[in-house]
This record gives structure tokens, C-alpha cells and sequence, in this order.
């Protein structure tokens, strides 16, 4: 599990500890490289495992992009009768991924994790700035590609 994943679901599960969420829908990444399937399924199902969440764990799996994710969690929310979700992710990340889960049908509550590696926050080293700036700079072109395929405004 990468360590925004990691920082992304500790933020979703502090919302139910807190008792604003009953269910946490958990994205589970999936690629593959050389032919072999990476995922961060068993990362995750051990953090919840040392966790012992009270709330309701729904695995979102083969996630492959933000478009992807939205599709799969609003027909879940559809099935369950909710059209409002929190969409946990990275501060840089937020705006995006909120206007395609709104562009698909949800009404969305953003939630920027706390991500510990960001550069976002005072204190942080300059690798992390780096880590920052490759971010901004992959989201200002993966709004572009988004917004160039209509799946955002």
C-alpha cells in the first residue's frame, strides 16, 4: 500500500470512529507490471484486521481510475438508496475526484486526508515538496484530460 493509500483510508476510518460514516467504501488499486497483478488488497484487509472498525467495510475493487472509482461507488450508493458520499483523498487530489463523483450523480462531501509526506504542511522536507509538485503537476494535466473527455465540467 502506497502511503497516501495509507493516510487516505486512517482518515476514512477516523470519520467513522468519530461517527460520521456507518460505511467506509475502501478503493482497492489493482495494475499490473510484467505481467504480474499488484494491489494493495492485502495491505488494507491487515490495517482493518488491527484496526477492528465498527463500521461497515465495503472493498471497491479494480479501481483504475477516478472515473472508474465514481461509477462503481454511486452504483453501490444506489443500491443502498444514499446520494450523498464523503470522497476521502489527497488535498491536491480533492477537487477533481469531487466533481467526477458529482458528475456522475452524487452529491459529495470532500474530505482532504491528512497526508503525512504531502509538502503540505510546515516541517516538511524537500523531497516532499518534490512529491507536492509532481502531484499539482499531475493533477493540473489529469483535470485537462478529465474536462477534454467530459467527465468533468
Amino acid at each position: 500500500m502506497r502511503s497516501e493509500t495509507l493516510d487516505r483510508l486512517l482518515t476514512g476510518l477516523n470519520l467513522a470512529r468519530r461517527g460520521l460514516a456507518r460505511t467506509v467504501l475502501v478503493s482497492r488499486e489493482r495494475s499490473e507490471y510484467r505481467g504480474k497483478v499488484i494491489s494493495d488488497s492485502a495491505d488494507q484487509e491487515s490495517l482493518l484486521a488491527l484496526a477492528k472498525p465498527s463500521a461497515q467495510i465495503i472493498f471497491v475493487d479494480s479501481v483504475f481510475n477516478t472515473r472508474t472509482e465514481a461509477l462503481r461507488m454511486r452504483a453501490i450508493a444506489q443500491a443502498r438508496g444514499w446520494s450523498t458520499l464523503a470522497v476521502v483523498t489527497s488535498p491536491l487530489h480533492t477537487r477533481r475526484a469531487c466533481a467526477t463523483f458529482e458528475a456522475v450523480g452524487l452529491k459529495v462531501v470532500c474530505v482532504p486526508a491528512d497526508l503525512h509526506e504531502s509538502g503540505l504542511h510546515e516541517g516538511s522536507i524537500a523531497q516532499d515538496r518534490l512529491r507536492a509538485f509532481r502531484s499539482w503537476l499531475y493533477e493540473t494535466f489529469a483535470s485537462s484530460s478529465s474536462k477534454r473527455r467530459g467527465w468533468i465540467r
